[in-house]
This record gives C-alpha cells, structure tokens and sequence, in this order.
C-alpha cells in the first residue's frame, strides 16, 4: 500500500460523500504513476486556483473533494485546499475593491481537517457572503456553506450529508507493527468489536462538532439535523426544513450583491434618475403638509403648557414662561432646570402696604380740610386693599 492510500485508509475522519472517497482512493490505488495520470486528465502541473471580481462580488470556486493541503494528488483528484481557500479569503477581507463574496459551491466534502477553522473564518468575515450551490453542498463542504450568511440552492442542488466517516484497510498479513504496551488504541484492529468501538467514538466525536457549528451558524434544531440520518436533501425540501434560505441562480444572486452594495440616493439619482424621480414625487404626494402643520402646532401647544404647569414651575414662574416660549425643550428637561433654578423671593411683610398701595395707582389718602374726612378717606383706602367694605 502507497503513503497516500495509507493516509486515506488510516480511519482519520472525512466528511464526504461515499462515491468521492471511492474515486480519490481508487485514483490513489495507481501507485507510483502519478504523471501518467495527469497527462491522462490533461490538467496541468501548475493549476492554480483563480477568484474572480465580479464589480464588487467575488467568486470563489468551491469545487471537489476538500483537502487541508494542496499537493500533487489535490490536483489529480480534482480536489481544493482549504489552505488556498483561506489564503484567498484572507486577501479578499483586504482587497478594498471586493465589497462582498460568493462561495461558489460544487463539491461532496472532504477531509475534516482546517474545516472547522476555516467555517469560523467564513462565518467572521467582515463582508456580506453568500453560498450558491449548484450540484451539492455535501458533508464538509455544507459545513462551510452553513457558515455563510445565505445559502442560496439550484432547484436541483442537494444539501446536507451532514455527518462523519472513517476510510480502513483490514491489517496487512505481511506487515509487523509492534504498538507500546499502554498504546493498544494507536492501531485499532478493525476486525475485532474493539477495535472498532475505538474508530466509532472517534467519527462520533467529529460528528458533535460537525453538528454544533451548524447548530451555531444556521440556528436548527439538533433534532432536525440528526432526522436526516446523514442523507442529502433537494432544492426547495432543503429551504422548506431550514438547511438553506432561498432557490436561485448565481446570476441572480450577484446582482443582488451588487445591487445593496451600490445603490444609494447618489447613485440611484445618477444612474436611474427617472426612478428617483418616480419615488421622489411618489413621497412628496404622500405627505398631508396640512395634517403636518395641525399636528406639529398641536404638539408645540401641548409642550407649552406641560411646562407651565408643571409643578416645578410652581415660584419660578417667569423662567418656566423663558423655557416654554423661548427655547424647544420637552417638558422633562425643562423641569429638570426649574427644579435647580432659585425660586422669587416673597415680599416681606412690611411691604405688603407699598406694594398693594402701588397696584392701585398711589391715591391720596393725605387728610383735607375736613377734620374726620382724612380719617374715613385712610380707613375706605385700608378696606379697598384688604378687601373689605366701606
């Protein structure tokens, strides 16, 4: 058995669909051929993997089988690096240019490896991101489409296959491993109930993590994903049971993308300014200035008078009347200020004569020529002002 068909065979956990790993292992299983193979497939040895700028959105290609690395078996599997992919979503987070991003998804999953980072790392991006699937989202790759903000499905897209699988090889007859004494586990023996009670805890451990993260990023319930018993899910079923948000095409979903993150007032007045002007005439008929008007002199009269007669305008009567009148404060803070405000002092009693004497105009009260009239005129000047008779 080669390195790379050791390394797919070792029960290390993968999130892919069955046909995949079938097809990577039986391309593993042509040892020592590697070339051949390429030239086979006509893919060249320098592939790389290319995003594209759509005016705004970037498409990022999700295609194949995952790998955490890129190597030349990546390359003749067809599969991508997680590596690669979060290099580019490092550079795309700092390309000023790209002001969203679609992840492009065609692919049955792959190796668990960087998955889970690289999720957390879609889910933490500081732009819009969308996954559009066509073909399928399966296993590792729905792990990294369910971090996305919206999943967007061809209506014969398939989702979900949310679970973990182990690939394993009976031992070689012909290979001696001798394992340390406390180390049985290290190298499980497949074909007794122990050994594979080791593999199972193993897949079911990557499982909970698998299903936590799309409990985090998708909000389901841990009922519904563990129903699906690991199986995939078509188009609009898929919506309907929450594993995605809406049917569409990539088209469509790129010009909404562009569509949010363009189109303001400026832009709409200079590029579409018949239907700025549509809405603007549309707005301008809707508004009642008369029932404004009513509206706006009701609410002043109202304020007016809360301030007035508030009690803490109770003594300060005249800077209530200053708040009111002069100034657009709510009645709450302008009784806040008049309850710090000083109240008007009270005349003293002394002076109650004077002043009341003032309100009536100073008369004269002086005696005249009759020698009781100036006792009567003072005692007629005292009841007028106390409020008696005469």
């Amino acid at each position: 058995m080669n390195r790379i068909l050791s390394f797919l065979t070792n029960g290390t956990p993968w999130a892919i669909e069955q046909s995949a790993l079938e097809t990577i292992i039986a391309i593993a299983q042509r040892e020592n051929n590697l070339e051949a193979v390429l030239k086979e497939r006509g893919e060249p040895l320098d592939h790389t993997y290319r995003v594209e700028n759509r005016n705004g959105v970037a498409l990022m290609p999700i295609n194949g089988p995952l790998f955490p690395r890129a190597n030349l078996f990546s390359q003749i599997s067809g599969a991508y690096s997680v590596e690669m992919l979060a290099q580019d979503l490092a550079t795309l987070k700092a390309d000023a240019e790209v002001e969203s991003l679609v992840l492009m998804i065609d692919s049955p999953g792959g190796h668990t490896t960087m998955i889970n980072e690289f999720a957390n790392q879609i889910a933490a991006f500081s732009k819009p991101v969308v996954a559009y699937v066509v073909g399928q989202a399966s296993s590792a790759a729905y792990w990294l489409a369910s971090a996305a903000d919206k999943i967007v499905l061809d209506d014969a897209a398939l989702v979900g296959s949310i679970g973990v699988v182990a690939a394993l090889s009976s031992k070689d007859k012909d290979r001696i491993e001798i394992v340390s004494s406390h180390a049985e586990d290290k190298r499980p023996d497949i074909s007794t109930e122990e050994g594979r009670a080791v593999v199972q805890t193993i897949v079911d451990d990557m499982e909970a993590v698998f299903i936590d993260s799309v409990l985090k990023f998708r909000g389901m319930d841990r009922e519904q994903i563990t129903a699906l018993r690991g199986g995939v899910v078509v188009g609009a079923k898929a919506v309907k049971m929450g594993l995605a948000d809406e049917l569409g095409s990539l088209e469509h979903v790129i010009q909404t993308l562009q569509l949010e993150h363009s189109m303001n007032v400026e832009t709409l007045k200079a590029d579409h300014n018949d239907v700025y002007k549509a809405v603007f005439d549309e707005g301008v008929a809707s508004v009642d200035t008369g029932q404004a008007k009513t509206e706006g002199t009701s609410a002043e009269r109202q304020r007016i008078t809360a301030i007035l007669n508030h009690e803490a305008a109770e003594g300060r009567e005249a800077q209530a009347k200053a708040l009111a009148l002069e100034t657009d404060l709510a009645p709450e803070a302008a009784a806040k200020v008049l309850a710090v405000s000083p109240k008007a002092e009270k005349p003293a009693a002394g002076n109650q004569f004077a002043q009341h004497m003032q309100a009536l105009g100073n008369p004269d009260v002086g005696a005249d020529n009759d020698e009781n009239g100036g006792q009567d005129d003072e005692k007629a000047a005292m009841a007028l002002i106390i409020g008696g008779k005469k």
